[in-house]
This record gives C-alpha cells, sequence and structure tokens, in this order.
C-alpha cells in the first residue's frame, strides 16, 4: 500500500477518534415536542372556560433527578392566547421542550394574586392568596377566585399538548331566593352583606396540593356579586375549617324603598375547600327565612376542549 493510502487511512481514524471523544455535545432526539399548553376551568363564579384569567404560574419537572435540568421549569409565566387555544410564555424566550414521549412529569400551575409577578426560574414555595371584601363586580369576584392544578406522571398528549384542568381551592356559598306572598309589587335584592368576619388572607403551600392556613387576623366583611336575572347571589369564601354559621344582612327595594332584612346561616358544617353551599332562602315582609342547603362539589361544566372532568 502506497504511502499516500496510508496517509488517508491514518486521517480517517483520527476524525473518527475525534468524532467518538464528542458525546457531551447535545442531540436532538426525534420524539422531542414543544410543549403546548392549554387551560380551562372546571367549574364556573369567578373564571369559567369562556372567562379564563389572563395568566397563570407554571411549573413543569420532567427529571426530578438533576434540579439543573434543561428540561425542568419554573416560574413560567403564561398568558392567554389572543386566537386558538394555546397559552404562550410571557417571561422568558425559553421554549418548553417535552424531554421525550413519556417524561412522566410533574405538573403545578395555580392563578396569580392581584399584581403578583414571577421571576422564571424560581423555585415553588408557599405564597398568600386573598378574596376580595367587595365581590360585587364580575371583576372583583374573579379576583377572589384561587385556581389550582398539579398532577404527576403527565406524559404529552397528542401534538405535545399540555392540558391544564383548574381546580378552585376556595369555597363558594351560592344563594338562591322567593319572596313571601305578603311582598308584593316590584321587588329586587339590592345587596346581600356577611356580618360575620371572614379570612381574607391564607398561607398556600403550593407543592402539597395548595393546602391552606387561613388568616386569623386578617378578617372582614365580604358583600357577595348578584347576578343580572336578580335570583342569584355568589360569594367566594376562604375556607378556614370552622366557620358554619354566616350573619347575613339582604338589602331588598320593594316598590322603590330599601329594607334591611338580617339573617343567620347555619351549615350542616364549615364549607370545604372546592366545595359550594347552595343556600335557599324565602324573603318576606318583615324576615328572611333560610329555607334548604345542600352541599355539592364546586363543578358546573366541561373543560379544556369539552373534555368532560
Amino acid at each position: 500500500m502506497g504511502k499516500y493510502a496510508n496517509l488517508m487511512i491514518a486521517l480517517g481514524v483520527a476524525v473518527l477518534t475525534g468524532c467518538a471523544g464528542n458525546e457531551d455535545l447535545p442531540v436532538q432526539k426525534t420524539t422531542q415536542k414543544n410543549i403546548v399548553v392549554e387551560a380551562g376551568v372546571k367549574t364556573r363564579a369567578g373564571f369559567d372556560n369562556s372567562n379564563l384569567p389572563d395568566s397563570f404560574a407554571l411549573f413543569i419537572t420532567q427529571d426530578a433527578a438533576d434540579a439543573t435540568s434543561s428540561y425542568n421549569y419554573s416560574s413560567v409565566a403564561m398568558k392567554a392566547p389572543t386566537t386558538g387555544d394555546a397559552w404562550t410564555v410571557g417571561n422568558t424566550n425559553d421554549t418548553l421542550i417535552w424531554k421525550n414521549d413519556a417524561p412522566k412529569a410533574t405538573v403545578i400551575a395555580y392563578t396569580l394574586t392581584d399584581n403578583e409577578t414571577l421571576t422564571y426560574g424560581t423555585a415553588l414555595a408557599s405564597g398568600t392568596v386573598k378574596v376580595q371584601t367587595d365581590q360585587t363586580t364580575d371583576a372583583n369576584i374573579k379576583k377572589s377566585d384561587f385556581l389550582y392544578y398539579k398532577a404527576t406522571n403527565v406524559d404529552p398528549e397528542t401534538g405535545g399538548k399540555l392540558p391544564i384542568a383548574f381546580n378552585h381551592k376556595f369555597a363558594k356559598l351560592k344563594f338562591t331566593w322567593t319572596y313571601a306572598n305578603e311582598l308584593e309589587g316590584t321587588i329586587n335584592i339590592g345587596k346581600l352583606y356577611f356580618n360575620t368576619a371572614l379570612p381574607l388572607e391564607a398561607v398556600v403551600d403550593y407543592v402539597n396540593d395548595a393546602a391552606l392556613t387561613a388568616s386569623t387576623t386578617v378578617t372582614g366583611n365580604i358583600s357577595a356579586y348578584i347576578d343580572n336575572t336578580n335570583k342569584t347571589a355568589e360569594a367566594v369564601i376562604i375556607p378556614d375549617g370552622t366557620t358554619d354559621t354566616f350573619n347575613v344582612t339582604f338589602t331588598v327595594n320593594v316598590n322603590g324603598t330599601d329594607r334591611t332584612f338580617p339573617c343567620t346561616i347555619t351549615l350542616a358544617s364549615a364549607p370545604a375547600v372546592g366545595s359550594q353551599q347552595n343556600i335557599s332562602v324565602i324573603i318576606g315582609r318583615d324576615k328572611v327565612v333560610m329555607g334548604n342547603v345542600t352541599a355539592t362539589a364546586w363543578v358546573e361544566q366541561t373543560a379544556v376542549n369539552g373534555e368532560t372532568l
């Protein structure tokens, strides 16, 4: 074999040896996909599927053994889509990528409190969540509606989709009313007000299923939201595990004159997280009488692209 041929063989070996030494170079796997975040709410009053929050915090852990893994994402601010269903990342230029087709990820998401900002990459911890004292407007009852989602062993769905099906983590009191026969004329409920001081803040553990510790010092009275039909009223409260009696005042306009009716609402037990207390009352000439009370899960519709939840 000639010297030239031997030289070519030697060079080829050198090139192959050089390539073999590049084990640390990143390799783009063909199974990797962009994470396409879609969100919905399992329930109503406050937020629902046609009335979603503007943003939420998202945490995705695909490599629990390596805290520095580039496939783990913390404190991602997701922004509501202007078109379509896919939410966009608002506080980093990084693209969210699935590690592979079966990362068995842990996903946590929650809605942000008023004026809360996120620093991308910040680890998950605890925080303070709040309800508004004035819940008479649509905007303020939404501010009082804390949503949370946690799932483990999550794999990408078709097209890399990651559906987020939020749950309400507070409780809701829903009032309906009828009028006694002796009350005649034009009647409207002008205000429903809680005289019982209720927690306005709670410390939330974002890691452990949003466990709440309701404040015993930051308390106040809440004014409920009355819907446009003037047939129901709703208030979002922070469940404290103990309060089961509520002093409520109805302001009723009868034929142009406001009248005030106090009423004591006693539940079978303190409202639980994610529960809805359905309270019916009868409004008479001189008083409000409590009717039936039922407790149900705060779930009233489907979420995330029509999937039943």
